[in-house]
């Protein structure tokens, strides 16, 4: 077969996850013949922007191209076919709209199958959880506008339309409505929040060209939550947005210090506690954390609030990605110089969150809890690891089963494997979590991104690591306790590493 010069395609199609993917090719000499053009497939990906699928068609001077698509993915392949012919008027697109027969023969592993409507909306709930939140996985991050986010003060006119951020969107992005049911735009996936007389309840509904979702969530300050547990979580399904936290007033901020204050000093979360999602959890992160500057979350609001609570995502209309970007710089250095972060003893821990910036009152309360409560950071990253392993256990299929289950794990003030006395003075961050839920121990190993089950030697050897120094000094200490010989205890470390891939910090091992 020969290839064409200037003449390529395009596929768009719906992984498993319900996510939407862009293979780019060079066409071949079989127009609209799917199967002469798959074993040319150059995979674009799923976190690909319409502005950058658009401008990688043009550096490929493409003269001719193809767009084969599915019946699921029609919205955004018309989508972005209209992106394309803006930038270049002179390209000749041809849209072929993929019959049953030709799907089968590229599927591969993308076939239909009795869980891909959970599937999907899972994933669709996910990606509300990380809206909710501000907590993004790092591999959709820097990759365009994720989420767009309408309340019912929004004007929606022409100018939102015809404005550049849309080229902008992530090209599996969403829309996300709180009661505004104009349709003037669309998502790939579509959310409404609407609100209900019980003023702590919201439908949610969740729409693709495919699937319709409906969901309940309750949203709490986070001060009212306290007594209000056991109606807070009705239904049984995990994937459930059930329960959102916010924090607006002085006495969410009390209660919240409060409650990673226990955690600190006791050892342990609540499945309850840890299933939670506060909102905008990602303002106790570090910088490294905050996604304002990379403008993931998009708000044409003139309220600036969701769920009647700050928020700190705002766009105007006038601004585009290069110079939306300066102006959220500019506002996070002014809020820097403002507030005097520069000299303040937690800066290099702190987000600079700037959600608070209209109103001194409380971001004088965000800064107390930064400065006085250091493990506030700590606390969000322990929660939402522990939060990724009840999803992924099968025991929490059903909350009611696990609701008042307790994870415990290591603190500055509390150890429970060792015996050793904490001591926050010796305490040592490390790149591995050991906790224990339901009887059982487990390391999350942070470099790998996985969990492991171990005996309770081993978690008391990563314990004692996280406040000493010397191999010696652990060895000492399991020895007197245990009775281990040195033969048998480098056993141990050997299976560590080899269970886990795990070795001590050097710093421990001689």
């Amino acid at each position: 077969m020969i290839k064409m010069k200037g003449h390529f395609f395009l596929q768009i199609y719906q992984n498993k996850y319900g996510l939407f993917e862009v293979l780019l090719g060079q066409m071949m000499d079989r127009l609209f013949s799917i199967k002469n053009v798959q074993s040319t497939f150059k995979l674009v990906g799923n976190n690909a922007t319409f502005y950058g699928i658009t401008k990688k068609v043009k550096e490929l001077n493409c003269t001719d191209l193809v767009v084969y698509t599915e019946h699921e993915t029609q919205s955004v392949a018309n989508q972005l076919v209209d992106f394309i012919r803006k930038s270049n008027q002179e390209i000749h697109i041809q849209t072929h709209l993929l019959e049953q027969e030709e799907i089968r023969g590229v599927r591969d592993q993308r076939t239909e199958n009795s869980g891909e409507v959970e599937t999907h909306i899972a994933t669709y709930s996910n990606g509300f959880r990380c809206f909710i939140t501000g907590l993004y996985p790092d591999s959709v991050r820097n990759q365009g506008i994720k989420h767009i986010f309408l309340n019912e003060s929004t004007n929606m006119n022409q100018s939102i339309l015809n404005s550049s951020f849309l080229a902008n969107q992530h090209i599996n992005s969403g829309i996300i409505r709180e009661n505004n049911n104009q349709h003037s735009i669309t998502g790939i996936v579509d959310i409404h929040i609407d609100s209900t007389e019980d003023k702590h309840k919201k439908n949610v509904t969740i729409q693709t060209d495919t699937y319709l979702v409906k969901k309940q969530t309750k949203v709490f300050k986070y001060s009212e939550y306290e007594g209000k547990k056991n109606v807070a979580l009705m239904e049984p399904d995990l994937y459930e947005d059930q329960v959102v936290l916010t924090l607006s007033t002085k006495k969410d901020f009390d209660t919240f210090n409060k409650r990673v204050q226990e955690s600190k000093e006791l050892g342990f979360m609540s499945a309850n506690e840890i299933l939670l999602n506060i909102k905008d959890e990602c303002m106790w992160g570090n910088a490294t954390g905050c996604t304002y500057v990379e403008g993931v979350r998009a708000g044409f609001v003139s309220d600036e609030t969701l769920f009647g609570s700050p928020i700190c995502f705002t766009y105007t209309m006038q601004e585009n990605s290069a110079s939306g970007y300066k102006e959220r710089k500019r506002r996070i250095q002014e809020e820097i110089v403002r507030r005097g972060c520069k000299t303040c003893v937690v800066k290099e821990e702190c987000s600079k969150c700037i959600t608070f910036r209209h109103d001194d009152f409380l971001h004088q309360n965000y800064c107390e809890i930064r400065r006085s409560n250091p493990f506030v950071s700590t606390y969000i990253v322990y929660k939402n690891i522990f939060k990724s392993f009840l999803y992924s256990n099968p025991i929490c299929k059903n909350i009611k089963n696990i609701m008042d289950k307790r994870v415990l794990f290591t603190t500055p003030t509390q150890t429970w494997w060792s015996g050793y006395q904490a001591a926050e003075n010796l305490y040592k961050k490390r790149n591995y979590l050991v906790f224990e839920f339901n009887e059982e121990i487990y390391v999350f190993n942070r470099e790998a991104i996985k969990y492991y089950k171990l005996n309770k030697w081993l978690a008391a050897i990563l314990e004692l690591s996280l406040f000493m120094d010397s191999e010696d000094e652990i060895y000492c200490f399991m020895k007197k306790k245990t009775g281990i010989n040195r033969g048998d205890y480098q056993h141990l470390l050997q299976s560590l590493f080899e269970k886990t891939r795990i070795q001590l910090p050097k710093a421990v091992v001689s």
